[in-house]
């Protein structure tokens, strides 16, 4: 379904608010992320003193951390690699069971796809592939480096951007449920030891939000999230799965649908990674549809 043309004006000017949402929320993150480094300079400067005091050899701890994030860093290539390499076999596109849709619903399909994403770290990256239709693929990745504890973080968000748009024909609670579709894999990876600070973090999100003259707020549900300070995770994710937004709307007044996919990484220490991808291969991310009763 393409934009009506009457609320191409409104839609524009919903999916700035949004945007500048996002952007407001990584302002924040960021301010946190660097006031939690200014305090980790601090605690690990005396950390390193504290160990030199008790006699122990930070150099030989220190050549020893490089020989671990050299082996680590290896070992994510590989493993890269084989998940990368098990992504060119084609998936199969489930199709719509109409017997499984309630009669007298709606199926709507989307009337725009788009990216929101975040800044690039140095040591994160990120990119957006564009499919036909409703299919995108994303993925992003983030690598920490030195120990962990003075610095080395790495992060990205990335979010992919489904709109549905309709007008309900009475005035009662609707159930509006988007089908989200995941074809893609994450690698979670960290070594965290008493002398380093390591970490990694994988979440993927599946939200959405209702907009009839205002926003009804957002619903969230995480399909992957991962913080550990000692993992080695690298899976598939293939998936696909209605969520459920209740909403109370007006007849004759057009709604609006966002659906959002959000891809988060973040990894600290030399060694430690953290990466999602759909969009290698037949990988991919879609909301092909939602469905109103």
């Amino acid at each position: 379904m393409s934009i009506p043309t009457e609320i191409k004006a409104l839609h524009q000017h919903l999916s700035d608010e949004l945007d500048q949402q996002f952007e407001a929320e990584q302002a924040l993150e960021l301010a946190q992320s660097q006031a939690e480094t200014a305090l980790d300079e601090q605690q690990g400067f005396c950390q390193i003193g504290s160990l030199d005091a008790a006699g122990i050899n930070t150099k030989a701890l220190g050549k020893l951390e490089q020989e671990l994030n050299m082996a680590a860093d290896e070992d994510f290539a590989d493993v890269d690699e084989m998940m990368r390499q098990a992504s060119m076999s084609d998936t199969q596109e489930l199709d719509l069971d109409s017997g499984l849709v309630p009669e007298g619903s709606m199926v709507i399909t989307p009337s725009a796809v788009e990216l929101v994403s975040e800044e690039q770290e140095p040591s994160a990256d990120a990119q957006l592939t564009i499919g036909g239709g409703r299919a995108k693929g994303a993925w992003n990745w983030a690598r920490g480096a030195g120990g962990g504890c003075i610095g080395g973080r790495a992060s990205n968000t990335q979010i992919v951007k489904w709109s549905f748009w309709f007008k309900p024909t009475q005035n009662r609670f609707y159930s509006i449920k988007p089908r989200f579709v995941f074809n893609g894999y994450y690698i979670a990876q960290a070594n965290d030891k008493w002398f380093n600070c390591k970490n990694a973090q994988v979440r993927i999100s599946a939200m959405t939000n209702v907009y009839q003259f205002n926003w009804k707020g957002w619903r969230s549900e995480d399909l992957i999230n991962i913080n550990r300070s000692n993992v080695r995770q690298n899976r598939r994710l293939d998936d696909s799965r209605y969520t459920n937004y209740p909403a109370l709307l007006g007849r004759n007044d057009w709604v609006k649908v966002v659906c959002y996919v959000k891809l988060y990484v973040r990894a600290q220490g030399g060694g430690s990674y953290a990466k999602t991808d759909f969009s290698t291969g037949s990988n991919r991310l879609m909301v092909p549809y939602i469905v109103v009763n």
